[in-house]
């Protein structure tokens, strides 16, 4: 009698503890959130800026503490799956953040007294000086700016570069293809060879996507003297939906721009039986909405499907690969379990269908990825 009634003492305590516990956890997240929106707002150059960031610090302290509190604690050890799996998940997301934010608080009190202090030497009046004292300060604020741009603006032209150069090579394939298709207007040369045919093959005026051949080629009598007025070139193809997708995706891993975020407002998904899995891969993984999931799921093309892609910037490795269901998911050419990605790109998107309440998914088609170089 004793012993079932301590049973049921257990049993009726054990949720309101998670619960209790996991609605800390939660104000203490949405506290982050109202700190970060707080710290995006701040005006660097106004007087008050450096006491502002101050007063979020010492909020982010309290944070911590509060954080360093329960996990002193150790609520999950006295839990069971998957209450544990899911408060041991909140207090990890709440760990991240509030670091983030310390690091973040640390970084504008840096910065701030600095262009409160440039704001001030330009907005101070000048008497009796002319371009003398103008010209200094205008050249201290572009310098400053300069420093910010710089790093942007070069990423933007090494991409350009790259592009253009494939861009190159593109239409070189193709007009070596074009070539030989002309073979009424074409007097093959038995001494010029197939590969040493292309690589004279020059190409000018990019922009305007017209075909020459180079002048050593152009001296024979039998050849085609201006390919543009015998082939023009085709018009380029409009992207799919799916190719857009890929290509926002990847710009975004690259550091090139944030419109996937923007464009798709991607909904996050992560593997609720991840710790099972850790101790057993062949434990299937159930798939479910989660905040701080490594899944990132956009509406497609498809009627109640979903177009799925890993979390940008996260660091692919064997957790995620296995426990965390990545290998599953998606076809991963030459991942080797003893590096770590932190470039992955999307090749094809894997495909989920979510339940009429949008908090379980399941796969329905697998995708494919670029791992690129491991380290």
């Amino acid at each position: 009698m004793v012993v079932v009634f301590f049973n049921m003492l257990v049993i009726d305590i054990r949720p309101a503890f998670t619960q209790t516990t996991i609605s800390e956890v939660n104000s203490l997240l949405g506290k982050n959130i109202e700190i970060n929106k707080k710290l995006d707002n701040i005006d660097l150059k106004s007087d008050t800026s450096v006491e502002t960031i101050h007063k979020l610090e010492s909020e982010v302290a309290l944070i911590e503490k509060s954080q360093q509190a329960i996990l002193k604690n150790n609520p999950a050890a006295k839990l069971k799956s998957p209450e544990k799996e899911q408060l041991q998940a909140r207090l990890d997301n709440l760990k991240d953040e509030t670091l983030t934010l310390k690091v973040k608080t640390k970084t504008l009190l840096q910065i701030a007294p600095y262009l409160h202090g440039l704001k001030s030497s330009i907005e101070k009046p000048v008497q009796n000086q002319g371009r003398e004292v103008r010209i200094p300060t205008i050249i201290l604020f572009l310098s400053a700016v300069g420093i910010f741009l710089i790093p942007i603006t070069l990423s933007f032209w090494v991409f350009l570069w790259r592009r253009n150069e494939s861009r190159k090579q593109n239409m070189v394939d193709e007009l070596y293809l074009i070539l030989k298709q002309i073979d009424k207007k074409i007097v093959t040369q038995p001494s010029l060879k197939t590969d040493d045919f292309k690589k004279r093959i020059t190409v000018e005026n990019s922009n305007k996507e017209t075909f020459r051949i180079a002048p050593e080629i152009k001296s024979s009598e039998k050849f085609i003297v201006d390919i543009e007025e015998q082939q023009p070139a085709e018009p380029q193809q409009k992207e799919t939906p799916l190719q857009l997708f890929c290509r926002f995706y990847n710009a975004e891993v690259d550091g090139l721009n944030n419109e996937f975020m923007q464009q798709y407002k991607p909904i996050r998904i992560g593997v609720a039986n991840a710790m099972d899995r850790r101790r057993n891969t062949d434990i299937s993984p159930i798939f479910v909405t989660a905040t701080d999931g490594d899944y990132y799921a956009a509406e497609g093309e498809r009627d109640r499907q979903f177009m799925v892609v890993p979390r940008p910037g996260m660091a692919f490795q064997e957790s995620s690969y296995g426990p965390g269901a990545m290998g599953l998911i998606f076809d991963c050419p030459n991942y080797n379990p003893q590096l770590r990605y932190y470039r992955v790109k999307v090749i094809k998107p894997a495909f989920f269908e979510p339940d009429s309440t949008m908090q379980r998914w399941k796969l329905v088609e697998k995708g494919e990825l670029d791992l690129g170089n491991g380290e």
